[in-house]
């Protein structure tokens, strides 16, 4: 790390007294290993000559763990029955990362270890297919320890398959699942230990339901396909129309004139009819301009020559008429840079 530029203090600093100094825009470390060297300091006077100095002794060391996101981790079993042996789905998604770390799962009291150990597949995003997991029976822990030994950098998201859990046994709601991520030499990474719960009473993939109404979804779980709640059903994708919001996994409607959009509300992939798709995403009107320009002019043609030959050429007709017409002539005109700059997004 460089070295923090000179601070050059305006008072004068007595001998024996304490100073306290705050410097920003830190960045800390990703784990709770400790700094491989001090920080240092130094104290000159003004004209730079060397008062004292530390250059060792002050090594610098995390002591809480990080945040593991809520909508990125999780666990689903394969089967709902109680008191059944079911193979369990976990999704894992590391906010800090480091070359060959591990991670341990421990279950909650509602879920118990089969008769055998488990055994652990990766399924997407693992280094290996098959992959070590240390069980410890007491602590009710599993430990993955081969799941990222070869990359380089963050996998994403990681999709593993336990096998031998056994589900409660009665229905009930799970107390939360716990992980923790850790250095490849045994240093604490980050960890999350609450809202990962699994509901028994309601059928999946619904993760919260009414007493009584199993299959009816007041919420679903956040790493399962059926990710996406909509009118107490959770979804693998959102109805034709509507759009999901990814910050609270729901459905919201595309933005009119948009019939089908991307992303967000209002950017459209298909238009309602009498619109059509520009490259940002907009569905901008169709305009056809309907006018008889060709039967007016020789409406008026006409008119003007009845006009001429009857008044043998003595009356202000065609100045009055063609005075007349002016006015809405402008006022049309005006319409149409307006409509053109509203309504189209663009001028003529």
């Amino acid at each position: 790390m460089p070295p923090t530029p000179p601070r050059h203090l305006q008072a004068k600093i007595d001998s024996g007294l304490s100073y306290q100094f705050r410097i920003t825009n830190m960045k800390n470390f990703y784990s709770m290993r400790p700094s491989d060297a001090s920080i240092e300091f130094a104290v000159y006077s003004s004209a730079g000559t060397l008062i004292e100095e530390q250059r060792s002794g002050m090594l610098m060391q995390n002591n809480e763990w990080g945040p593991l996101s809520l909508f990125k981790n999780g666990i689903i079993p394969g089967d709902f029955r109680t008191d059944f042996e079911s193979n369990y789905t976990l999704s894992v998604n590391m906010e800090n990362f480091e070359k060959n770390m591990a991670f341990t799962l421990t279950l909650p009291d509602q879920i118990n270890f089969a008769t055998d150990d488990p055994y652990c597949t990766g399924l997407s995003g693992t280094d290996n297919d098959v992959l070590k997991c240390e069980t410890d029976r007491a602590a009710k822990t599993i430990k993955f320890t081969n799941a990222m030994q070869f990359a380089n950098a963050n996998p994403g998201e990681m999709r593993i398959l336990i096998e031998n859990l056994k589900n409660p046994v009665v229905n009930e709601i799970t107390s939360s699942f716990s992980i923790q991520t850790e250095t490849y030499d045994g240093f604490f990474m980050d960890r999350m230990d609450t809202g990962i719960t699994i509901n028994f009473y309601c059928e999946y993939p619904c993760a919260n339901c009414p007493q009584g109404a199993p299959s009816t979804c007041d919420e679903c779980y956040q790493t399962s396909v059926e990710r996406y709640f909509y009118l107490s059903r959770c979804l693998a994708e959102c109805p034709v129309g509507m759009v999901e919001v990814v910050e609270d996994l729901t459905c919201i409607d595309c933005i009119s004139p948009c019939v089908t959009c991307d992303g967000t509300a209002n950017f459209c992939t298909e238009c309602i009819d009498g619109y059509y798709i520009v490259e940002s995403g907009e569905c901008r009107e169709r305009v056809t301009w309907y006018f008889p320009f060709i039967g007016m002019a020789f409406f008026f043609f006409v008119l003007i020559s009845i006009s001429e030959c009857v008044t043998k050429r003595a009356s202000n007709f065609k100045e009055s008429l063609i005075a007349f017409w002016s006015i809405p002539e402008l006022l049309s005109w005006a319409c149409v840079l307006w409509f053109m700059w509203h309504r189209v997004g663009q001028t003529y």
